[in-house]
């Protein structure tokens, strides 16, 4: 009896701590369920240059420091749509385009773009997979996500 027990507990515990590899309709369903949080955010992002410019500051990990002080609302909307890193760049000389990581639950690193200068790998119904499984999915509306499996080494290639 007491083996059983330790077996189904080591078997559970060996489920529930593994992160399986979600599937595409899993990761777009998620990307579906904050998409309109998202684009809020994205919104206020490209009014408010202030707040911007406070995800300009590369390299970090994490949100910035101070923003859970400074723009209280924007940090608890990250917070609750699962991001835990995000950067602006510049794509063209008014308009940036953005990269978010999430924490969304998977066996690696599902990270996001809203890029307005990319109207190819953005579209919806847009799908890549390169050799190492890294592999990226258009959303349409400015919006790809991406699973980030391994670097590519290029000094390889």
């Amino acid at each position: 009896m007491l083996r059983s027990i330790l077996i189904f507990s080591f078997s559970f515990i060996s489920l529930v701590g593994c992160r399986r590899h979600k599937t595409h309709d899993e990761l777009v369903t998620t990307f579906f369920e904050n998409k309109k949080p998202l684009d809020s955010f994205v919104i206020e992002l490209q009014k408010n240059g202030k707040l911007d410019s406070v995800f300009r500051t590369m390299p970090y990990t994490g949100l910035p420091v101070g923003i859970e002080k400074s723009h209280p609302n924007e940090y608890q909307l990250l917070k609750m749509i699962g991001i835990k890193e995000l950067t602006s760049h510049p794509c063209d000389r008014i308009t940036n385009w953005y990269f978010l990581i999430t924490n969304w639950p998977d066996k690696y690193p599902i990270c996001l773009t809203y890029n307005p200068c990319d109207s190819v790998n953005t579209a919806k119904g847009y799908h890549d997979k390169d050799r190492y499984s890294n592999e990226w999915w258009g959303l349409g509306d400015n919006w790809q996500m991406f699973r980030f499996v391994k670097t590519i080494d290029y000094m390889k290639q």
